[in-house]
């Protein structure tokens, strides 16, 4: 697909999208990813390199998923493009959107969809620094790294003037679970970035 051909619309509901996805590996990336190539869209998908080592489950579903498309013929494989990335580098995230403009011309859809949980109360998780380590992580993961992908697509959706971000939350990002705090603050934290975002976002457009 050259550049010279994608239509400067958002494409019709029969038309092909673009999608990008944050987390292509995990089961809801593989599944959202397998509906969307059946409607006839593209997809980019984000995959972590540490998923790709040897008898990770999370890379033998995915390595079945992509022979699943090749079985399927030429046409599914050329609208899926796994990108080697890690969220949480804001130039990996970089180089995944560029990789698919480079690709397909344009980003119709961004879903952030990437996100773990640790389980434990507040004293349990500020113990050591093992487990303060962890906390970092979980929000370096389930914050910084959504923010990262959305700073690096905005810039593509101004000049299309036009596409949408899907951010992928749940009942934790308004309710405080036992057990889940620092899951929960994530998602808060999420929550709140994205209404600021969107509530900023006409007056950058």
């Amino acid at each position: 697909m050259s550049q010279d051909s994608v239509p400067s619309h958002f494409p019709a509901h029969d038309g092909p999208r673009v999608w990008v996805i944050s987390a292509g590996s995990s089961p809801i990336g593989i599944a959202l990813a397998r509906q969307l190539l059946a409607h006839g869209d593209i997809v980019v998908a984000g995959v972590p390199e540490s998923n790709l080592e040897r008898d990770d489950p999370r890379g033998v579903d995915f390595e079945a998923f992509l022979d699943e498309l090749a079985s399927k013929g030429s046409d599914w494989e050329e609208r899926m493009k796994p990108v080697i990335m890690d969220i949480r580098m804001m130039n990996e995230c970089q180089v995944m959107i560029a990789e698919a403009i480079n690709a397909f011309g344009r980003i119709d859809i961004l879903i952030c969809c990437s996100s773990q949980a640790i389980i434990g109360t507040v004293e349990e998780l500020s113990a050591s620094e093992r487990t303060r380590l962890l906390v970092k992580d979980q929000f370096e993961l389930n914050y910084f790294g959504p923010v990262n992908l959305i700073k690096a697509v905005l810039p593509q959706l101004r000049k299309q003037k036009n596409g949408h971000i899907l951010v992928l939350g749940g009942i934790t990002s308004h309710i405080g679970t036992p057990g889940l705090g620092v899951y929960c603050a994530a998602g808060w934290a999420l929550e709140g970035f994205c209404d600021v975002r969107f509530a900023t976002w006409p007056k950058r457009s």
